[in-house]
């Protein structure tokens, strides 16, 4: 029925934009919205005409604070838009704010005064560290007549100024080259070592061998990232190719050695798995002693190691390997060969049963 004039209860009224508590049929009588039983005038205000970007997941629209609240949202501020770049977009990316690398989205990136370097880019290894040519303020590779004014900008160490000059834009290389004669400051000091560089280049960026899947290319490290490559440090080179092959990985073994394998062939040739995209080159294997009867990988023979015992009989790799998924194991397969006759059988039943309750050394 029609709202009763006489009820006592009450909630946000929305006239004309501005907030009032009254019962429903007070506030349609005036004109106005009635937001529900019970609900106020915030913060936030239900009434306010003040929007901003909303994300419910990764749905933006834009609406009021308090709408957005109700719908579950998160409010990202007053004025915000939904881009580009869309604030609740869930594609990120390696973020530079000066040196320091974080991974998230483009909105987000460029409102904590950040470069974006890309999609799917990581911060491994740290693609916001760059090189330093000393003198070349104007970051473009060479100490010219054009860096003069930004040297200037930066005497006494003034960031601010030097990064001013950059405007609209942001510098693409350190504010530590203006430090010309690396003293750990900018001042009258840097002028005549600046001088000395006139009309020199900047030294090339050091290159390493870097993977894109199985391909290996030499290259600098930045190309290597922005390539979706993973570095191997400066200096490596690809000879021999040092990428896993297509489905392979690092695999360690107990003499401290690696391998590029599949897990499986990892796991059945007594090798620890290392995980998706890791290099061998980039990786520090540790000796390690296999425990026999220890089938969990915890340190321990007892009651817990029972299935992942079974699962492993008759030399069965794969459901061995399944027990642990979606994680890799972080022992040796050969610990269910309790007996050491080189097969997971039967046979290893009683000697299995005779560790229980004891631990790896």
């Amino acid at each position: 029925g029609p709202p009763d004039p006489c009820s006592a209860t009450t909630g946000a009224c929305c006239i004309a934009g501005v907030c009032s508590i009254l019962n429903e049929y007070y506030c349609m009588d005036a004109g106005g919205t009635y937001i529900g039983d019970g609900t106020d005038c915030g913060p936030p205000d239900p009434c306010s005409d003040i929007t901003g970007a909303c994300c419910v997941g990764t749905t933006c629209s834009v609406q009021n604070e308090y709408y957005c609240g109700v719908a579950g949202g998160i409010y990202i501020g007053d004025g915000t838009d939904c881009g580009p770049p869309d604030p609740c977009s869930d594609i990120t990316g390696a973020c530079c704010v000066g040196t320091t690398c974080s991974v998230q989205n483009e909105y987000y990136c460029l409102d904590a005064g950040g470069i974006y370097l890309g999609d799917g880019i990581s911060c491994t290894p740290n693609p916001c560290i760059v090189t330093v040519c000393r003198g070349d303020s104007d970051c473009d590779g060479e100490i010219n007549w054009r860096d003069i004014d930004y040297l200037v900008a930066a005497m006494n160490d003034n960031v601010a100024a030097w990064e001013a000059m950059f405007l609209p834009g942001t510098p693409t290389c350190s504010f530590e080259n203006n430090d010309v004669n690396d003293d750990g400051t900018i001042n009258w000091r840097d002028i005549d070592p600046f001088v000395a560089l006139m009309n020199t280049t900047c030294p090339p960026a050091p290159t390493g061998a870097c993977c894109v899947g199985a391909t290996c290319s030499v290259q600098d490290e930045s190309d290597c990232i922005v390539a979706g490559g993973t570095y191997l440090g400066d200096d490596t080179t690809c000879t021999p190719n040092p990428c896993p092959a297509v489905g392979e990985q690092a695999c360690c073994y107990p003499d401290g050695s690696c391998t590029h394998e599949t897990v499986i062939d990892c796991y059945t040739n007594g090798g620890i798995a290392q995980g998706d995209g890791s290099i061998c080159a980039l990786i520090s294997c540790v000796a390690f002693v296999e425990c026999l009867g220890d089938s969990d990988c915890d340190g321990e023979i007892n009651w817990r190691d029972i299935d992942y015992f079974v699962a492993a009989m008759n030399d069965n790799v794969q459901a061995w390997l399944d027990m642990f998924a979606p994680a890799l194991p972080t022992c040796s397969f050969w610990n269910n060969d309790v007996d050491e006759d080189g097969t997971v059988n039967w046979r290893d039943i009683d000697p299995f049963v005779a560790l229980m309750n004891t631990t790896c050394p």
